[in-house]
């Protein structure tokens, strides 16, 4: 399959000044072609005749200056105008080479010739910061959705990723000030609620948690995201020594999204004392962690049987 960006010459800086260049000499052969099309400067051709009065031939020389203003004016908004144009759609090409790339360090590459060129362009600050968070950039992802934020404050989606982002770095309290600010300008995001729930719960606010991960899952959001509330609130009640409950939403949350959780190896209440002491839930990237480790000690043990010899019966004796 070929690449789009084989496609197409690869516009830089140099190519979008010839472009302004360009404009800019055809605004210049514009004025020549006015101006030679004026009148020629003799005094004998505007020599007034004996009935003419003097002041319309005083006017007149100050009237073609009005039009020449004019006309300079017009110029240089043409000129203005043409290289806006080509400053907007090479910033889009860099942003449409983004979208339609499928590698996370390509598309912040594109993402960020496109914001050089054209520092408002807002889709781009929030499509890059996402990149960020799937990369585990916070810092950059931060900066990103602030900027988001500033260009767009009723963005309840951009302050939801702020908060997802203080969240990862640790910033508990950033996170749930954003994330509430997610929260009053979507109430029905249930997203949100559980990502504040678990905001609470690492800050040690169990109750609070219970009641944003009990809202989160009576909006009815979607199986990963409705488990990962039964999640954190099986984790709050565990903390408020509530067992019985923390053993139901366990359950509750292992069978909704059984992706995210690998307990089916150990009992449950081995399970919930393990995640339960954890700052975080058992996902994906921990669990891949787990099966790495597994075929380490696997090829450990393989390779020690095929080069340790057997025991001969005669050394045992």
């Amino acid at each position: 399959m070929v690449r789009p960006v084989a496609l197409f010459p690869s516009p830089d800086k140099q190519f979008l000044c010839s472009r302004v260049k360009t404009s800019l000499l055809s605004c210049i052969e514009l004025y020549i072609t006015i101006v030679s099309n004026c009148p020629p400067n003799n005094p004998n051709a505007f020599k007034p005749s004996q009935g003419m009065q003097s002041e319309s031939f005083a006017e007149e020389p100050r009237g073609t200056g009005v039009e020449m203003k004019k006309t300079l004016i017009g110029a240089m908004a043409c000129l203005i105008l043409v290289a806006s144009t080509a400053w907007s759609k090479d910033a889009m090409y860099y942003y449409d080479l983004g979208v339609r790339s499928t590698v996370t360090y390509e598309k912040i590459h594109y993402f960020t010739k496109a914001l050089e060129l054209n520092p408002r362009l807002y889709s781009a600050y929030e499509r890059r910061g996402r990149c960020y968070y799937y990369r585990e950039k916070y810092s950059k992802m931060i900066e990103d959705f602030r900027k988001v934020t500033e260009m767009n404050p009723h963005d309840s989606e951009a302050f939801r990723m702020l908060g997802l982002a203080y969240l990862e770095e640790g910033h508990y309290d950033k996170a749930i000030a954003h994330l509430t600010r997610a929260v009053e300008l979507d109430p029905r995001a249930a997203s949100t609620y559980s990502h504040r729930a678990e905001a609470y719960l690492l800050k040690g606010k169990a109750k609070e948690a219970i009641r944003d991960a009990s809202k989160a899952i009576g909006l009815h959001g979607s199986e990963p995201i409705i488990g990962r509330a039964y999640t954190v609130r099986s984790k709050a009640y565990k903390q408020l020594g509530q067992n019985k409950l923390a053993e139901a939403d366990y359950n509750k949350a292992y069978t909704m999204d059984p992706e995210n959780y690998d307990y089916r190896f150990f009992t449950v209440t081995d399970a919930l004392a393990s995640y339960a002491s954890d700052s975080g839930y058992l996902n994906s990237k921990s669990t891949r962690r787990v099966g790495l480790v597994a075929i380490i000690v696997l090829l450990f043990v393989v390779i020690f049987k095929v080069i340790l010899p057997a025991p001969d019966k005669r050394d045992m004796d």
